[in-house]
This record gives C-alpha cells, structure tokens and sequence, in this order.
C-alpha cells in the first residue's frame, strides 16, 4: 500500500498570509470618494417682503466628488433655487454655487430657516439659511451718472480706401516706376477689419516679368499675369491703421535690352469690416449702494437711426437686462434684473453697463443718464 503524502501546514499558512497581505494591498491603494466639505455652516440674511437676493458657497473635495446634488429643505425651500446642480469637482479643487434666494411678496414679518443640502457619491453635507423678512423698506435714495451724447453702430461692408485709374508701372535696367495706394483708418474700425483686396484691370503688358503686390513692406502677390481682372486678397493681421499697397514691375530678367511693363486701366484697394462699435461705461458704486441696491434707471433721447433698426442688447455687468428694438425718440427704463429674472451682480467698486448690436445698425444716442437707486 503507498504511502499517503503528507501535508504541509506550513504552506497552508504562508499561502492565507500572501493571500491577507493581498487583500489588504488592495483594500489600502483603492480609492475612495470623501464628502462633499463647504465653505459655510449657516448663512443669516435680511430681505424685504417681495425682495430677491443672492449669495455664494463653495463645495470642495478633498477627493474628486462625484454627481453632486444640491437641495433645498425646511419652510424656505421653495424661496431658493441654485445655478448649477448635478457637476462634478475634480479633487483638492472647489465649485461655487449661487443661491438665488426670492421672499415673496406677501410672507409675514419674521424669521424662517431652511436647509441647503450638498450630497454626492462619497456623502452629505448640509448649512442652514436663517432669513429675517422685514416689511418692504420704500425710502431711497438716488445717485446720477451722466453717460453723456454716443453713438452705437454694426458696421458690414467694405471700404474704399484709395483708387487709381490709366496707369503704368515698370522696371528695367536702367529705369523703375511703380505706384502707391494708400489708406488711414481709425483705431474702432481697424478692430473689426476682417481683411482687405486690391482690384487691377491691366490694360496691356508685354509678360516680360512679373506684377508685383505688396502692403506695408509684405509681399502678397508675385506671379507673370495678362491683361485682365486681377483680385488680391489682403490678410487681416497685415493690415495696420496706416497702409500703403505697392505696384510694380519686375526684372526682366536675361531680357536687359528691355523693360517689365504693365498697364493698368484701374487699381483699388478696399477693407472689409465686420464687428460693433460698441459703447461700455463704467459704473463705480459704493458699498451701500451695492447692498441696499433696489435699480437703475436709465434715459436717453434717440437723436438719429438707420432704418430698419435692429435690436438693439444692453448689458450691466455681462448681464443682458434689454435686447429689443430700441425707441426712436426716447428711453425711460428701470433696470434691477436681467432677461431670466435673475438679480443683478454687483460689486463695491467697478461694474458696467454696455450697449451694442449684433445686426448692421446706426443709433445715436443724446443726453444719456443712469441713475442708482437704492435704500436708505
């Protein structure tokens, strides 16, 4: 009868221990998502009965967090709605959420709490929003800022800048003669310059050598042509406030008994433009101005327009608070949120107000004025 092997316990207990050891490894090197940690762990507000206000929190993880939800609880719930959900943060970074917070009109005077509640795939973390309702305050008090006499454009098209008609240029040996076309533009259209051409019409060449192009020292044609219609696109980036576009002749090359000639019935050189002129203001506001804010008003006197006019968009600080068709005599408006509803963003220090078109238009504005309305 063989003998039975005998089994060795030891290796029994080495292989638990490798596969122990294993498990743990894994256990320790795998990843795992931590809960979402904000900036705040209460927020205390004052607002009047109907008034919209914002703030701010940040979400950050110390982990990268994962479909982050944000919600609202407890008997303001509704009043709070939050401008962006459901994001992820990559991690060792931070998101910052705004709060728009709306008391209605017809609350009682008092204090209400509520929850803002932060949760992810790693956990849950929460604040609470203490709002002190007070009655509507109704006295205010007013600050102008004159804006004075401007225009605002959408300029599409082109310009002549320079034309030249029965000319010649030419080179030879022992003589050259070439022609300048030149231009001056200002610093708002050079900003919405797309590009340029210049237009030939040669009359007669003897194609000894080339028809040379350049414009302000470049090069942008250089080719053997016949008589014909000749368009030379010009690149943006070469074109400069003050331009000059040089036509000659080249070398005749082996040819020294004679000379490059080109005849031309008619040159031009023309820009084309694309873009607004539009015309930002800034607005400096104190500190109680910013936070008892309740508007702006803003007048005007219309004292020109193309017809049709476009629509014109006007913006306070990046918000769009108008984008219609203007009036042709006059603007009288009260501005305190944007087109969604939203509250205006102000800051202490420097904001803007903005008017421009995005379609061909003409529109002269007179006697300008935007006046900061706010609580006292």
């Amino acid at each position: 009868m063989p003998a039975v092997p005998k089994i060795d316990e030891f290796a029994f207990v080495l292989l638990a221990g490798v596969l122990l050891i294993f498990i743990l490894a894994f256990a320790w090197t795998t990843p795992t998502e931590g809960p979402p940690v904000l900036d705040k762990t209460h927020f205390e507000i004052t607002a009047d009965q109907g008034e919209t206000t914002t703030f701010d929190f940040a979400v950050n993880g110390t982990t990268a967090l994962t479909s982050v939800n944000i919600t609202a609880s407890g008997e303001i719930a509704t009043w709070m709605t939050f401008n962006k959900n459901d994001f992820d943060v990559q991690g060792g970074e931070s998101t910052t959420v705004t709060t728009t917070l709306k008391i209605p009109s017809d609350i009682s005077v008092g204090i209400y709490k509520g929850h803002v509640n932060v949760k992810s795939s790693g956990g849950t973390d929460r604040f609470s929003v203490y709002v002190d309702v007070v009655e509507e305050r109704i006295e205010t008090s007013t600050r102008p800022i004159f804006l004075g006499d401007f225009s605002v454009s959408y300029t599409k098209g082109a310009d002549v800048l320079d034309s030249r008609e029965d000319v010649s240029v030419s080179n030879g040996y022992f003589s050259a003669r070439s022609m300048a076309l030149t231009g001056l533009i200002t610093a708002e259209k050079l900003s919405i310059t797309t590009g340029g051409s210049v237009h030939l019409i040669i009359e007669d060449t003897n194609r000894v050598g080339s028809l040379i192009v350049s414009i302000n020292g470049h090069e942008i044609y250089n080719k053997i042509v016949s008589a014909g219609e000749i368009f030379i696109p010009i690149e943006k980036d070469l074109i400069e406030r003050s331009n000059t576009v040089t036509i000659s002749a080249g070398s005749p090359g082996w040819k020294f008994w004679t000379s490059t000639v080109y005849n031309i019935m008619a040159a031009e050189f023309s820009l084309d433009y694309d873009g607004a002129f539009a015309q930002t203001f800034d607005i400096s506001m104190t500190k109680e101005e910013v936070d008892n804010f309740k508007q702006f008003n803003l007048y005007y006197r219309v004292r020109g327009y193309d017809v049709p006019l476009s629509d014109m968009m006007i913006k306070i600080s990046n918000q769009i608070v108008y984008w219609d068709t203007p009036p042709l005599a006059f603007f009288d408006m009260s501005l305190s949120e944007d087109m969604f509803g939203n509250p205006l963003y102000l800051s202490e220090g420097t904001n803007t107000i903005t008017f421009l078109f995005e379609e061909e238009a003409l529109y002269t504005i007179a006697d300008a004025m935007l006046t900061i309305e706010y609580y006292v």
